[in-house]
């Protein structure tokens, strides 16, 4: 039988191993089970105790997302120092000020990589539509959509009672060379939906009016939102990026 192979950018097919739509459909549904015990990060050792010796890491899709990391220049080293339980004492975990109430890790020190809690259903949702989003990534090297780079689940090994934690592993957007901004450069963060409902962060968008006057007061550090936006750019181009 003649296979159906996915089309893709000519300088990216030639970077990765070509599957078949029939092959990447397989691939997506495949889940690899690894068996991690628990780790003293003081001690460096194996922490064993009555009830949580051993967790179970779930990772969907391995082949695809290793061709996803080759695209986005993520070794495997990368992967792993994220991953290492031994440096769980280096890491930052903050919790989303959105109604999701999603956490995210990343390094105390910064870096490309970083972990987003996600739901069941989103986990559910990404693994029915990651076939056509592997394609998408192959026809389009440049652009603007962050990449996801793994889909997780984490269970404690012998225990059916407690939910398993699920995540994706995605690149931290915030991890600017600031080498490259000028000092009269100001960075803003705009967290955008698409939606206007309950999409605003600032009491008085207006401040946004005068960027170089309010930055430092009003504005620096903040997550602003999709109606802040309106007040400011008006328009993204993305053409030139």
């Amino acid at each position: 039988m003649r296979k159906s192979f996915v089309y893709g950018h000519p300088d990216l097919i030639k970077q990765i191993p070509i599957y078949s739509k029939s092959e990447i459909k397989n691939y997506s549904l495949k889940e690899i089970h690894h068996v991690i015990p628990w780790i003293d990060a003081k001690k460096k050792k194996k922490k064993m105790t009555k009830y949580e010796e051993i967790y179970e890491l779930i990772e969907l899709a391995p082949n695809l997302f290793k061709n996803i990391w080759k695209l986005n220049k993520i070794d495997d080293r990368m992967i792993k120092d994220i991953f290492n339980m031994l440096h769980i004492d280096q890491i930052d975990i903050k919790i989303s000020t959105g109604k999701g109430g999603a956490f995210f890790i990343e390094p105390l020190d910064g870096g490309r990589l970083m972990i987003k809690s996600i739901t069941k259903p989103e986990f559910e949702i990404i693994q029915s539509f990651l076939p056509e989003y592997y394609a998408y990534l192959l026809m389009n090297p440049n652009t603007c959509l962050s990449p996801i780079l793994g889909i997780f689940k984490l269970k404690t090994a012998e225990s059916d009672s407690v939910p398993p934690i699920c995540f994706m592993l995605m690149r931290n957007v915030l991890d600017l060379d600031p080498t490259k901004l000028n000092p009269e450069d100001k960075l803003l963060l705009f967290d955008l939906k698409g939606s206007v409902q309950g999409r605003q962060t600032l009491d008085d968008p207006t401040l946004l009016n005068n960027i170089p006057l309010n930055y430092e007061k009003h504005l620096k550090g903040k997550c602003l939102k999709d109606i802040d936006f309106f007040w400011t750019l008006q328009r993204l181009d993305i053409t030139k990026i």
